[in-house]
C-alpha cells in the first residue's frame, strides 16, 4: 500500500507470495555499489559433488519430518529470543541445553540451528521442497560469510512448517555456496519484471550476478500491481513543486535506475522506497482529467539476483540445485564444509 492519498486500482492481481522477510534493504540515497542487499546472505553452489546430488542414506525414522519439528520447537521454545541475538548467545544457549542432557550435541550444530532460524523467520511455505534446499543453502553461506547468525526471531507464526524446514536443513547439512573459492553476498527477489538485473550496477564485486530472461514470472500473482494517487499527494511526497518533466531512466531489464523531476534527481530504488512500490520496475502515466497519477509496478523485489519465482518453477520442471544456482550467478560452486 502507498502513503496517504494512494489507493490500489480495483483490479490488481492477488498477491501470492509475502515478500516482506526476503530482507531486501532500500537503496535510500546510498551509491549503487555501496547498497548492501541483504541482511541474510544467499549465494550460489555445485562444484565437488553437492551432497543434495549424492544418493541419499536410509535415513533415521525419528529424525524426519514431525519428528525434527518436536526437536527443534522444543529446542526454540527453551531457548530465550529476548536476549539471545548474536551467534555467541546461540552457542552459549545451545551449550547450555547439552549441558543439561535435554539435546544430545552432534543433534544440534550451531550453523544449522542458524539457518533453520533463518527459514522460519519468513513465510516460505508456497515453495517446492527443491526451493527449500536452495534457501537452506544460501542462508547457510551468509552465516558462513558474515559469521554471524543474523536476527533470530519467534518462529511461532510458522510453526506448522518446522518438519519442512528441519529437513531442507539437514538434506543440506553443510553445504555452502562459493565463487572463486569464497562465500560471497548473492543477492535473490521474490519475482523478476520478466529478467533478472546485471550485477554490475552494483559494482565491480557484482559482476557475478548474471542477467537472465524469467519469462514465467510474468505468470506470477505477484507480478503486475497497479496504483492510482493524486497529482497532488505525489508532489507532497517527493516535494517538488510540480511532476512536470518527470524522466524516468531505465537499465536494460526495464527498472528505473533514475528519476529526475524539475531539476532534482532520485535512484531508482530510492525513489521505489519513498512510495513503496513492490519493485523500480515502475511506469507512470498522468491522467490529468482526473488529477491523479497512474502507477504501473513489474515483479517484486530489487530484481538483482535469483528469482526465486523462476528457481520455484525449475524445481517444478525437475532441474538440479546446481543447475539453478549457476544460471543466476557465473562460476558457483557448492561444497561442504565440516
Amino acid at each position: 500500500e502507498l502513503d496517504t492519498g494512494v489507493r490500489e486500482e480495483p483490479e490488481p492481481l492477488p498477491v501470492k507470495v509475502s515478500v516482506s522477510d526476503l530482507k531486501v534493504k532500500s537503496m535510500e540515497e546510498q551509491d549503487m555499489q555501496d547498497f548492501t542487499i541483504l541482511s541474510h546472505g544467499e549465494e550460489d553452489r555445485q562444484m565437488p559433488v553437492p551432497a543434495f546430488m549424492k544418493t541419499e542414506q536410509e535415513a533415521d525414522p525419528a529424525r524426519q519430518g514431525a519428528a525434527y519439528g518436536t526437536i527443534w520447537h522444543q529446542v526454540m521454545a527453551t531457548i530465550d529470543f529476548a536476549s539471545t541475538g548474536s551467534g555467541q548467545e546461540i552457542r552459549q544457549a545451545v551449550q547450555d541445553l547439552v549441558k543439561s542432557g535435554r539435546l544430545r550435541e552432534e543433534e544440534l550444530p550451531v550453523l544449522e540451528y542458524q539457518v533453520l532460524s533463518c527459514l522460519m523467520s519468513g513465510d516460505h511455505s508456497w515453495m517446492e521442497d527443491g526451493t527449500l534446499d536452495l534457501m537452506a543453502i544460501l542462508y547457510r553461506t551468509e552465516c558462513v560469510r558474515t559469521g554471524e547468525a543474523g536476527e533470530v526471531k519467534d518462529p511461532g507464526a510458522y510453526e506448522e512448517s518446522y518438519g519442512r524446514m528441519y529437513d531442507a536443513v539437514m538434506r543440506t547439512r553443510g553445504q555452502v555456496i562459493t565463487i572463486d573459492g569464497a562465500c560471497r553476498e548473492l543477492p535473490y527477489h521474490a519475482v523478476s519484471s520478466g529478467r533478472t538485473r546485471e550485477g554490475r550496477l552494483l559494482g565491480e564485486p557484482y559482476t557475478y550476478t548474471a542477467a537472465v530472461d524469467c519469462p514465467h514470472d510474468r505468470e506470477s500473482e505477484d507480478y503486475l500491481h497497479r496504483y492510482r494517487m493524486s497529482a497532488e499527494g505525489l508532489i507532497s511526497i517527493l516535494g517538488t513543486e510540480s511532476l512536470e518533466d518527470m524522466t524516468l531512466v531505465r537499465d536494460d531489464a526495464g527498472y528505473v535506475t533514475h528519476v529526475e523531476i524539475a531539476g532534482r534527481e532520485w535512484q531508482g530504488e530510492a525513489f521505489r522506497a519513498l512510495l513503496h512500490l513492490p519493485s523500480s520496475c515502475f511506469y507512470v502515466d498522468m491522467d490529468e482529467a482526473e488529477g491523479e497519477v497512474c502507477i504501473t509496478v513489474k515483479g517484486s523485489g530489487h530484481g538483482f539476483g535469483m528469482s526465486l519465482c523462476t528457481a520455484d518453477y525449475m524445481v517444478r520442471e525437475g532441474a538440479e540445485l546446481s543447475e539453478i544456482i549457476q544460471t543466476f550467478y557465473q562460476g558457483a560452486a557448492c561444497i561442504t564444509i565440516p
